[in-house]
């Protein structure tokens, strides 16, 4: 048999094999399993695909911006059509999977070893926490769980909830920002469909999706350095590999986790990845166009504000290449006006309803509970800008100014608008304040080390002195770390919040008795059993996390505020509080204490609402 033919032969077999695996994959979710497999699944021939027109960079930043596009897309499809939302996801899934293995199939893998070793050592930081969470699943006192319940969580598995229960995302809703309990949702499904759904698989959603962003903003970082980086040697890798770690730092994973910022790293994600395209947009402008408004409508899905980013790198795109956009005919120019439009139509249906409706909240919020050092935010935008302007300088390149104007300007932009709100108050810092200045100075934290690292790798300095520039950078940043890790953001003397979260994953050390993943799996004790339990001076030192998680896990959902803030408030010596929410859960609903004194107290206060167990 002629060698051509035989190579044909065993092409078609892959691809038979690869279409059973994804139908199987897909069944599989239906029941129950994973929305991550069927992910990388379409994901990994998507970028086989889509890399030899649009580039390395381009295609992943495209495949990001179009789950979290696709996500926002379907979920409202499934609330105006009926069409449960686990039927559009499989069908896009395993649709679009087809079809890109169909397209390499016929023309073949055409990435280069380049790009696929750039592609690679981009992912460092991904690998590196996926092994982690990986070896905390089979360390004794791990926790590969538990890191995902601090802080925000338990309402963005509400917000998610209701958007599964709900059938979907209703434009001009109650939530202005459903992409992060959209994700959380896609994540969800599988336990929402043909199986009884659980607290605690709600719970490892969460996790799934978290670490899914998590993921992509190492690539991301990762990526950036591709992008301005131009040694393609061992130095030249490392250095990539290094700015992939940067989200893993202290600086911007410790406090995501600490307090429940789910969509800290997802934002993360689709800012750098606005930058690494809008860098290289005279190559391809039609697709710098199209990447840049999915980015811009998820990043409105994400929260407002920090649209200025992705709106200022798109402006930038259009003013530089603007007689390429002019040039445009044909079914070219109507991709380019559905591209503009869509971010146009999610601006006026669900973003600027919400700021009419809902804006006061972030004029007035004042619940801050952490401090960001304003010196510090200064010292990091100044770092950036002389960072990137001698990028620039010594490069040659627009590269630097292109990312500052749309990094630190359209950022600093963002902050101002947030500001400008809260005039004529006599404190203009407020919560939502304080949190858009902390994530800025993450991302200007990731900006400025990457600039530094491109400048210490720099293709005219020899290999010598390169890697010990790099070393320099490092250590610098490692050292601007450590200055900031007890002061942004501020969680007071607690020991716990003040080490890495990843070894305090692999030691388990969440909450306050610090055995792995206990907290986790005593909720999903007391909530998804045939009768639920609360606890009430038990004695348990986590009683107040746990209770917080049962009464929440236990709620309708985000509105159910007559339950819920027993969570955040109860008087665990008022038989009232106690019965109002036993009686809000649904008796019959077990009481366990250590009190012997409690089942007598309980039987004269509401008695027929559980039993009373003394342990």
């Amino acid at each position: 048999m002629p060698r051509g033919d035989s190579r044909l032969r065993i092409g078609l077999i892959g691809l038979i094999a690869y279409l059973a695996v994804l139908v199987g994959a897909a069944v599989w979710t239906l029941f129950g399993g994973p929305m991550t497999a069927l992910l990388v699944l379409v994901i990994v021939p998507a970028f086989g695909a889509l890399r030899p027109r649009w580039g390395l960079a381009r295609a992943v930043v495209l495949l990001l911006c179009a789950v979290c596009w696709g996500t926002l897309v379907v979920f409202t499809l499934s609330r105006w059509t009926g069409v449960p939302a686990i039927a559009l996801v499989l069908a896009v899934a395993v649709l679009g999977g087809a079809a890109s293995a169909i397209r390499l199939h016929r023309r073949g893998w055409a990435s280069t070893r380049g790009d696929l070793s750039a592609l690679g050592f981009a992912g460092t930081g991904g690998v590196l926490w996926c092994t982690v969470i990986g070896i905390a699943e089979v360390l004794p006192g791990g926790a590969p769980v538990s890191w995902s319940m601090m802080g925000d969580s338990a309402n963005n598995v509400l917000f998610a909830r209701s958007l599964v229960e709900e059938g979907g995302i209703a434009l001009g809703g109650a939530n202005p920002v459903p992409l992060t309990s959209g994700l959380i949702a896609l994540f969800m499904l599988p336990n929402h469909a043909l199986v009884t759904s659980t607290a605690s698989a709600d719970i490892v959603a969460l996790t799934q999706m978290w670490c899914w962003t998590i993921v992509a903003a190492c690539v991301m970082s990762g990526l950036l350095l591709v992008a301005i980086v131009r040694r393609r040697d061992a130095l030249g890798y490392l250095a990539i590999a290094g700015g992939s770690l940067l989200p893993l730092s202290w600086f911007i994973l410790a406090g995501a986790l600490g307090l429940g910022f789910v969509n800290f790293h997802l934002t993360l994600a689709l800012l750098i990845g606005c930058l690494i395209v809008v860098v290289r947009a005279r190559e391809r402008p039609l697709a710098t166009l199209v990447i840049l408004s999915l980015a811009l409508t998820s990043v409105l899905a994400v929260w407002a504000p920090l649209a200025g980013v992705p709106a200022v790198a798109l402006a930038l795109a259009i003013i530089g290449q603007w007689r390429a956009y002019i040039g445009l005919r044909g079914w070219r120019l109507v991709i380019a006006i559905a591209a503009l439009l869509q971010s146009v139509v999610f601006f006026a249906t669900v973003s600027l309803p919400s700021y009419f409706s809902q804006g006061t909240a972030l004029k007035e919020a004042a619940g801050a509970v952490f401090v960001v050092s304003k010196r510090m935010l200064v010292a990091a935008a100044v770092a950036t800008l002389v960072l990137g302007a001698l990028y620039a300088w010594r490069r040659r390149s627009a590269a630097g100014v292109v990312i500052l104007i749309a990094g630190l300007g359209g950022g600093t932009l963002g902050l101002a608008v947030l500001l400008w709100m809260r005039r004529g108050q006599q404190e203009v810092w407020a919560y939502y304040q304080l949190k858009y200045a902390w994530l800025l100075m993450a991302l200007l934290f990731i900006l400025a080390v990457a600039f530094a690292i491109a400048l210490a790798t720099s293709a005219t300095l020899s290999a010598v002195p390169a890697a010990a520039a790099t070393v320099v950078v490092v250590l610098s940043a490692l050292g601007f770390a450590a200055l900031v890790q007890a002061t942004v953001p501020a969680y007071g003397t607690d020991p716990q919040l003040m080490r890495n979260p990843m070894a305090r994953i692999l030691t388990g050390d969440f909450f306050v008795d610090g055995k792995g993943d206990r907290v986790f799996h005593r909720v999903a004790q007391f909530t998804d059993a045939p009768t639920r339990s609360i606890l009430w001076k038990s004695g348990d030192v986590d009683e107040g996390t746990t209770m917080f998680w049962i009464i929440q896990m236990s709620s309708s959902g985000v509105d159910d505020t007559g339950l819920r803030i027993y969570a955040y408030d109860r008087d665990l010596d008022s038989m009232k509080d106690l019965c109002q929410i036993r009686q809000r859960m649904g008796p019959p609903v077990e009481v366990i204490t250590s009190g012997p004194a409690l089942p007598s107290e309980v039987a004269q206060a509401c008695p027929g609402l559980g039993a009373v167990i003394v342990r």
